[in-house]
């Protein structure tokens, strides 16, 4: 960016981490006081007159997997603010450019996430519970059930079984209308059980109607959101995802190609890891920033 717009001075600012509390609300209230007030802090070290009206910095949001929604949620209730969802964005504060979203589950969780195949999974399991352990906490308070352990196939496991069977469904319902079976318990189970581990707040993709909800709340964004998500051919050509994709304009859905991943969430987790991915993505990041300066 520095690059292309020499009169600009970029800065990053990283969030520190938070813990989820089961309540995306909070996470929200919390990350929009965090931007403001960095923000403003901005403003007077350079003595903008009127922040408000003439502001000198102009945010980016950019965030991995649930954090992307976090972010949406943010702009929408920087909207709210200003007491219209349509207001002109030059009223908002901070005048928040657009979001950049890092493989975020908009509209849910590809269904192949949650049962695809029992070897591929076993064999991530340990090497993905070491990853979340220092990054998810308080997941007791977003779903009680859950006992931190993936159920066995014996008899004792049953009682839990039950319990996930209504989550798996309002997970279907969550990503594609219901209309999905699946015959092997353990397949969901383990995939259900890593979703929750690593999504924080997870319990907000299994709530369709605040899905769409969400989406129809961030029209009035349309162009200022791009989402780019990880996409792999396997072994027999099939394309995978670990997002569910949306022909909806309003997210900007973009495709970051990777070559020999091991799953879904594999590809979620280290999409940051892969050489070709981060060209990828730097390029669509300078593309559309500078698109939305253009429009200042």
């Amino acid at each position: 960016m520095n690059a292309r717009f020499s009169s600009l001075t970029v800065l990053k600012a990283i969030y520190p981490r938070y813990e989820t509390k089961g309540s995306l609300n909070i996470c929200v209230l919390k990350f929009r006081d965090w931007l403001r007030n960095l923000v403003i802090d901005l403003e007077v070290g350079k003595c903008t007159q009127s922040p408000t009206s003439s502001p000198s910095v102009f945010p980016v949001l950019c965030a991995h997997s649930m954090g992307g929604i976090m972010a949406a949620e943010t702009l929408i209730l920087l909207h709210k603010e200003m007491d219209s969802p349509n207001v002109d964005r030059r009223q908002l504060f901070p005048r928040t450019l657009g979001i950049i979203a890092f493989d975020t589950p908009f509209i849910g969780i590809n269904p192949a996430v949650f049962a695809y195949s029992s070897y591929e999974q076993s064999k991530s399991v340990p090497r993905f519970l070491n990853y979340v352990a220092s990054h998810v906490t308080a997941l007791q308070n977003v779903f009680p059930i859950y006992n931190h352990e993936i159920p066995s196939n014996n008899s004792s496991s049953a009682n839990t079984w039950r319990h996930w069977k209504a989550i798996a469904g309002a997970a279907g319902a969550a990503t594609a209308g219901g209309i999905i079976a699946y015959s092997k318990r353990d397949h969901v189970l383990s995939g259900i059980a890593w979703v929750q581990l690593h999504l924080e707040f997870v319990s907000v993709l299994f709530k369709p109607q605040e899905l769409e909800t969400r989406i129809k709340m961030l029209q009035p964004n349309k162009g200022r959101i791009i989402n780019l998500y990880t996409v792999f051919h396997d072994d027999h050509g099939a394309e995978r995802t670990f997002c569910l994709l949306s022909p909806s304009t309003t997210l900007g859905f973009t495709p970051i190609f990777l070559e020999n991943e091991e799953s879904e969430i594999y590809a979620h987790q280290h999409m940051f890891d892969n050489n070709v991915a981060t060209s990828q993505v730097c390029e669509h990041m300078s593309d559309n920033i500078s698109k939305w300066i253009g429009l200042i």
